[in-house]
């Protein structure tokens, strides 16, 4: 593992050992992302208010606040640079108070964690009851409205449903005075957005275990994309990362059994950890590994009640779900799918054979990763960039996933698409314009509205710097 880390960082040092090591950059370039992200602040704010001007401006000024970071990721993140970690925590904690005070505009999941929570504190179980039930409409609040899909129930796994029950209980259990300033969501994002700062601090020491400059953990610090994601939408994703970057300094600390403690917590909290945790198999003792599985499973415990039924949430959005996808749509266009095949409980298979072929090639390509016993970190990091692009569903916090890895594997293709995802935030500005939710994809579906031209400016950038990146790297190993 250190062999590895070591290649990966002389290659990257004998093509930039020109490039000076200009420190005091640093606070500059963070001062200059502070501005931007600021005036994101502002605009978001403004959108919640009605602004349709700040409607139209949001993703071109969130990518322009990409651009101190792309530079402070050249100068400030280079292996010789004088950054000091301290200033990678001073700002990685700055940018997220920042969008700390925001709404939640850009997604609403968030209201949904909080209803759960609240649903399970009067006695119900969430996998059972779907929101919009007719036993739970005693509960219903304002926060009720904000619900995405309230005929669905409960999607996430166990332990981030134990989470949320917390962090409905915090306003009754903080005091009377906190409670009438600090709602469940204001927690929320307080939790998630301070979690996320744990996970540079992890990074960095996870670099320093594999020999590699801390200043390397800016890539994920810096970035907007998960100050924007964790703190000011509030996405609990950010736990599932920090549980599984404790896993990897576990695994370098020799910490066996904690470590598959960490990864079965991590499993139960998002199923989307599954792609950078795949590293687990190679990287724990095989003696070890039944205990992921048996903190994954005992976390269901709670929620016997549900039976059967536990999965029905999450197999509503498997079967339904199609937004800003790329290889997907390529795979599904020839198909042309018009028929859904039924699951049951008013659940329709869409994009059927598109899927399980998708399926079939990760799994397949996971296997060979699992049986080749491929260095364990890279094993991550190839699984997750493949989901997102075999997945029928690519949010932008979905690409906070790749984001860890990055610190370790540059890649500028990734590290682009980064600040590209946030284009089909696009899709938010279209449903406040026109009332419509538009699909964003690259091949047609004649399903609705579509914005082709979105999902182009999102994701040809991407493959061309992909590409080229592919080709670079190959031609500096034939050299």
């Amino acid at each position: 593992m250190a062999k590895q880390s070591a290649t990966n960082l002389s290659t990257f040092q004998s093509s930039n050992a020109s490039k000076p090591s200009l420190g005091f950059l640093s606070p500059l370039l963070g001062l200059i992302e502070c501005v931007a992200l600021l005036l994101v602040a502002l605009l978001i704010w403004l959108m919640f208010n009605g602004s349709t001007i700040a409607t139209f401006l949001l993703v071109p000024v969130l990518l322009l606040a990409f651009i101190p970071y792309f530079v402070a990721v050249y100068v400030c993140a280079h292996p010789q640079a004088l950054t000091t970690v301290r200033a990678v925590l001073f700002f990685t904690v700055v940018f997220r108070l920042i969008f700390l005070g925001t709404p939640p505009e850009l997604s609403d999941d968030i209201h949904r964690y909080i209803w759960e929570g609240r649903a399970q504190n009067h006695g119900y179980n969430p996998y059972v009851y779907a929101p919009n039930a007719a036993e739970l409409e005693p509960l219903r609040d304002d926060n009720y409205r904000h619900i995405n899909h309230p005929e669905i129930p409960a999607i996430y796994p166990p332990f981030a449903q134990l989470l949320f029950s917390a962090l409905a209980l915090l306003p009754q259990a903080s005091g009377y005075w906190l409670g009438l300033f600090f709602n469940p969501l204001t927690y929320a994002k307080f939790l998630f957005g301070g979690i996320d700062c744990l996970n540079v601090w992890l990074l960095v020491l996870i670099l320093r275990e594999r020999k590699l400059p801390h200043q390397f953990a800016l890539i994920y610090g810096w970035n907007p994309l998960p100050a924007l994601e964790f703190a000011g939408s509030g996405h609990m994703l950010t736990v599932a990362i920090s549980l599984f970057l404790a896993t990897c300094l576990l695994v370098q600390r020799n910490r066996q059994v904690f470590a598959a403690i960490s990864a079965g917590l991590a499993f139960s909290m998002h199923f989307l950890i599954v792609a950078p945790l795949l590293h687990a198999y190679n990287a724990l003792d095989k003696r070890w590994l039944p205990v992921v599985a048996i903190v994954f499973v005992a976390s269901y415990v709670p929620f016997l009640s549900a039976g059967v039924h536990a999965l029905d949430g999450l197999t509503h959005y498997a079967a339904m779900w199609k937004f800003n996808d790329s290889l997907f749509g390529l795979i599904a266009w020839p198909f042309r799918e018009t028929d859904r095949a039924s699951l049951g409980s008013g659940i329709y298979l869409a994009y059927k054979w598109p899927k399980v072929l998708c399926g079939a090639v990760w799994l397949g390509t996971a296997l060979w990763f699992i049986f080749r016993q491929k260095e364990w970190l890279r094993a991550g990091y190839l699984m997750t960039g493949m989901m997102l692009l075999l997945s029928a569903t690519v949010h932008p916090w979905y690409v906070t996933l790749i984001l860890p890895f990055l610190c370790f594997y540059r890649n500028l293709g990734w590290l682009a698409f980064t600040a590209l995802v946030t284009i089909s935030y696009s899709a938010v500005a279209v449903e406040r314009l026109t009332g419509a939710w538009p699909a964003i994809t690259l091949f047609p579906t004649r399903e609705g509205l579509e914005l082709y031209f979105i999902g182009w400016l999102e994701y040809a950038p991407f493959f061309v710097l992909f590409a080229w990146g592919a080709f670079r790297r190959k031609k500096e190993t034939r050299s």
